[in-house]
């Protein structure tokens, strides 16, 4: 591929929105990733505890959101597996208390993680009795179900998105399965994390059109009928899910083009902070440990050695939790508890929040990274909205009130759908029946990468990151190589900043060869070596073919171009679910124009063992291993 010049190739994003609230009109975007699905579409906010799943669809009410068998517009991600029947969603849920083991949740948070043992740690400590193996192969968590068989974190992904697909196509009422779908996804998920939800995607054979970060989905909700022209705004989107909490500070603005007069909206995420390892959930595990201790000192039975007593427990306290949102106090009951023996006890809004108060500051601590990395003026800020279930507790709302100096908290959109509304916005810019305000999104990746170059001679560690303000992109590295050598590129994550749960930086390697065979006769070649890095928001990592400048002597001067052999020598980023690089080419085929990479690579992922070594959590959250550096 010819290198297009040395500056950064920065792609943006482009989408096209209705400039009525939800009046999109049936007719052709034009170029812009015309045609590349159905008319019928998906979005999915796939949370740790809960999804919910949004139909795009030509008409009067082009975006809606599904509602499942019960007729609730929120489904439990679960899958559970009982005598040799699937259940999903609410049928799941329905039977956790009695078989809390065969009741499989927070699957999507074992996504591309390398080391069993962190996630057997985190399924233990919040009471979920699972069975769990590790994978010979690259070390991830296996799933054991009641029949002997043995899941990975994809496939039970997989089956839990053709569940969802199966509800939005029943909602359309489509004689065909809908497969076109956009995906939330955590600001934290790195090029890992998405590979393995394509991988589960594959399965399903779900065609992802594209994911979106959580605050960048309820932005688009958020500027759909918004006028920026006059004045720009800036606004921090808290998220609080199940499992974690993030803060974005998101700047929008607007202009208009000279040679249509067309007002153009930018949405630019300034910056992102995220704590992967505290949520809501944290507070319904400290009330059961509160009640459980209490049992235990009140009939001498610890009820941490029953998967269903516990079970039974969890459930009454997230419910507890909720109550307390708009209550000073409530009763706890579980009939049967242990036995016969029915669980009352009673707790108060101020017990409660002194049981949770560390985790709080947890909680907040993205909201306080936030501020003191962008230096914005709180001032300035239009709105600090507030998004997941969790911010509605009293507490943290408090706690983050307090961080921002007293300033008010908002609840302009509705935090539990407006991520998955704005991802339907999203996803409808895929497809030609739907004609749609125009907006740019940038959206940065949070997890800079760096290039270690070997040769003959030695290793060079280029000192410059490679740091993609927006996806997809592609960023150039120049090796000095005198001798002509071949070159092995390694691509990583940089040690200061890696995923959460990620220990092996190492990401793809590829081998530069040919140079050599250049004719050094007739070419003055020069001593760099150029190639281009490029990622795509699916997280397909790819080295593009590098090139080497001569000086064509034989009839005239004249400096060229020449195109040197790249061979990929492993597979970076596999799963367990892996592909060529010709299947991923086939099977997901990426948009043309701005949206995605018009031919996405696939990774590949060194073979050597991961060290078991590792006595933290590395990455999980910068507020709990602050100063620390990540190993290599």
């Amino acid at each position: 591929m010819r290198i297009r010049g040395m500056e950064m190739l920065q792609k943006k994003r482009s989408f096209l929105f209705s400039t009525a609230a939800f009046l999109i009109v049936f007719a052709a975007v034009g170029s812009l990733n015309a045609g590349l699905c159905d008319a019928k579409l998906l979005a999915l906010d796939m949370g740790s505890d809960t999804t919910k799943i949004a139909l795009v669809k030509p008409g009067r009410s082009p975006v809606t959101l599904v509602t499942n068998e019960m007729s609730k517009r929120k489904t439990p991600t679960k899958v559970a597996f009982n005598q040799g029947a699937r259940l999903f969603g609410e049928a799941a849920a329905g039977i956790e208390q009695r078989y809390p083991q065969k009741v499989f949740s927070r699957v999507r948070d074992a996504l591309g993680q390398s080391s069993s043992s962190k996630m057997k740690d985190m399924y233990e400590s919040s009471y979920r009795p699972y069975k769990l193996s590790e994978n010979d192969n690259d070390g991830t968590v296996l799933f054991e179900v009641e029949s002997g068989d043995k899941y990975s974190p994809e496939e039970l992904t997989g089956m839990l998105l053709e569940y969802y697909a199966s509800l939005g196509t029943e909602f359309a009422e489509s004689s065909e399965t809908l497969r076109d779908v956009a995906i939330v996804i955590p600001s934290y998920f790195g090029i890992k994390e998405r590979r393995a939800l394509v991988n589960a995607a594959k399965i399903a054979d779900i065609k992802i059109l594209g994911f979106i970060n959580t605050a960048s989905a309820a932005a688009l909700h958020y500027a759909k009928d918004k006028d920026f022209l006059d004045s720009s705004e800036e606004i921090i989107f808290f998220n609080m899910g199940h499992a974690y909490s993030e803060a974005s500070l998101i700047r929008f603005s607007a202009f208009q083009e000279a040679r249509t007069s067309r007002v153009i909206t930018n949405i630019e995420v300034v910056d992102s902070t995220y704590n992967a390892k505290v949520g809501s959930e944290s507070f319904d595990v400290k009330l059961t440990n509160y009640f459980a201790d209490k049992y235990q000192a009140d009939k001498g039975v610890d009820l941490r050695q029953s998967g269903k007593s516990m079970s039974k427990l969890k459930t009454a306290c997230k419910k507890t939790k909720e109550v307390l949102s708009a209550n000073t106090a409530t009763p706890v009951n579980v009939e049967s508890i242990y036995e016969d023996d029915d669980f009352r006890e009673k707790i108060t809004r101020e017990k409660f929040e002194e049981l949770i108060e560390e985790d709080i500051e947890r909680i907040v601590w993205p909201l306080i990274d936030l501020l003191e990395k962008t230096k914005v003026d709180i001032k300035n800020l239009t709105a600090v909205e507030l998004l997941g279930g969790g911010s509605r507790v009293p507490a943290v709302q408090k706690k983050l009130s307090e961080a921002l100096g007293g300033r008010h908290l908002d609840r302009h959109l509705d935090g539990d759908e407006a991520a998955v509304m704005g991802a339907a916005l999203f996803a409808a810019n895929y497809s030609k029946s739907f004609v749609l305000k125009k907006m740019h999104l940038y959206e940065k990746f949070l997890f800079p990468l760096e290039a270690e170059v070997s040769t003959d001679s030695g290793v060079i560690k280029l000192p410059d990151l490679l740091e993609f303000s927006n996806l997809p992109g592609a960023l150039p590295i120049k090796v000095k190589n005198p001798k002509q050598e071949n070159l092995r590129v390694n691509i990583k994550y940089s040690s200061d900043k890696m995923p959460p749960r990620t220990f092996k930086s190492d990401l793809c390697t590829y081998e530069i060869e040919g140079l050599k065979t250049i004719d050094e006769e007739k070419y003055n070649l020069t001593d760099t070596v150029t190639m281009m890095v490029s990622l795509d928001v699916l997280g397909s990592l790819s080295v593009e073919e590098p090139t080497i400048l001569g000086e064509y002597w034989e009839y005239y001067n004249k400096t060229i171009q020449m195109e040197v052999i790249v061979n990929k020598t492993d597979e970076a980023n596999s799963t367990t679910n892996s592909t060529t690089a010709e299947e991923e080419a086939a099977d997901l085929e990426s948009p043309p124009g701005d949206m995605i990479e018009t031919e996405p690579a696939a990774e590949s992922e060194k073979t050597e063992e991961e060290s078991k070594e590792e006595s933290k959590d590395a990455g999980d959250s910068p507020a709990d291993e602050e100063g620390e550096k990540k190993k290599k």
